[in-house]
């Protein structure tokens, strides 16, 4: 009837990172490179305690109650200097060496409550709050002033369901779900500096709300389908002050701000920075809506056996500025894979004929702003592997039992 763990929790990180960037900021003359090295130091320790109850007061009843306390510290020594070879360091740079430290103390929980409607199917709720750590940015630093980051902590309510039937041929589980991130951690592309840079800061709200569901069924020996989506909500319920997006009319200093979207000079001074607001933008690279499918067919061929199967991943159209930057989006793709093979007695071989992307759907992973050349219309484009179809043969071997 009642079931519980303890224990503690000590982490202990020491890192060591050198960094190179060079170049001519995209002036073609330019004949000596511009540079900086960025040399960091950073200790993390984490110390925790924590421990889960679980109580069954009636037969099909399940609580579950839990909570952490956490205590972290970050200390860093970063050096940034006028690169080797270089003639001069990269503007807008600070160049010298900074010591900075942060730390937090955290209290967060879960509860739970279940019920087993019957042996095979269960209701859930959930609420329970997190805990990210600080930190301190040290992305394109452009001041001698230490950039703390300030912990995340989200807050989440989730109810749920799961079932199966017919002996676990049909499998079914739905569950929807709000979470509210207080500071929320976010990389954002600031143009206060130029070149521009990417750095880390806290947006102050984050809404995010979803449905997913997942469904699986098994109609006959060796042949099994999946099916899952999820739709999510994810908008910056309070996000003040970021850098604008380039390109973006810029209003005179002292503008009384009528929308979100606008982007005003924070001082009258020539070239001061301007800024707008992401409050109200979606969260970026969260598609609304995203869906899987998949299928299975096995089937033995004496001490063989040979299988086949497909499967269909969509993503729903996404952002890649939290500013709001209409170039910075990627339409919405789906992807297709299949593969077919032959399995060795055991499964101790398998050799796997396969394609990725059969339709060759070509689509970027992310978009940013050309960081260097800082200009309207000048992004940069990132792909993986599995931006192009990908076709090939895998022999997996297994050793032991």
């Amino acid at each position: 009837p009642v079931e519980w763990v303890a224990g503690l929790f000590y982490y202990d990180q020491t890192n060591r990172t050198t960094s190179n960037q060079t170049g001519t900021l995209g002036a073609v003359a330019l004949p000596s490179l511009l540079g900086t090295t960025l040399d960091t130091e950073t200790k993390n320790v984490s110390k925790a305690a924590f421990g889960q109850i679980t109580l069954r007061p009636f037969e099909r009843v399940k609580l579950i109650g839990g909570v952490r306390y956490t205590d972290e510290d970050i200390d860093l020594v970063l050096t940034q200097l006028q690169a080797p070879g270089t003639i001069a360091t990269i503007p807008g740079r600070f160049s010298g060496t900074i010591n900075g430290s942060t730390g937090a103390t955290n209290w967060s929980y879960r509860l739970t409550a279940q019920l087993d409607v019957t042996p095979t199917r269960m209701v859930y709720a959930t609420h329970a709050r997190g805990f990210k750590g600080p930190g301190i940015n040290t992305l394109g630093v452009s001041t001698s002033v230490t950039e703390v980051i300030r912990p995340e902590i989200p807050t989440t309510y989730e109810i749920g369901a799961r079932g199966a039937w017919l002996n676990n041929r049909i499998s079914f589980a739905i569950a929807a779900y709000r979470t509210e991130y207080r500071n929320f951690q976010a990389q954002v592309f600031d143009q206060g500096v130029t070149p521009g840079r990417f750095r880390v800061t806290n947006a102050g709200e984050l809404d995010t709300k979803g449905i997913e569901v997942e469904f699986a069924v098994r109609p006959a020996d060796g042949l099994s389908f999946t099916a899952n989506a999820h739709y999510l909500d994810a908008v910056f319920a309070d996000f003040e002050n970021i850098a604008c997006y380039t390109g973006q009319p810029i209003l005179p200093f002292g503008t009384e701000r009528t929308s979100d979207r606008q982007c005003i000079r924070v001082s009258a001074a020539p070239g001061a920075t301007a800024v707008t607001n992401g409050t109200g933008n979606r969260l970026t690279n969260a598609p609304e809506f995203t869906m899987a499918l998949s299928g299975r067919y096995e089937q033995p061929i004496g001490a063989l056996t040979a299988f086949i199967q497909t499967n269909f991943q969509f993503r729903d159209k996404v952002s890649f500025s939290a500013a709001g930057d209409p170039n910075l989006r990627q339409n919405g793709f789906g992807i297709l894979n299949g593969s077919i093979g032959l399995s060795g007695p055991d499964d101790g071989w398998t050799v796997t004929l396969f394609a990725k992307n059969l339709f060759d759907k070509f689509y970027a992973t992310n978009i940013i702003s050309q960081p260097v050349l800082n200009a309207p219309g000048v992004y940069s484009q990132f792909f993986a592997p599995d931006s192009r179809r990908l076709v090939g043969v895998s022999l997996g071997v297994r050793f032991g039992e």
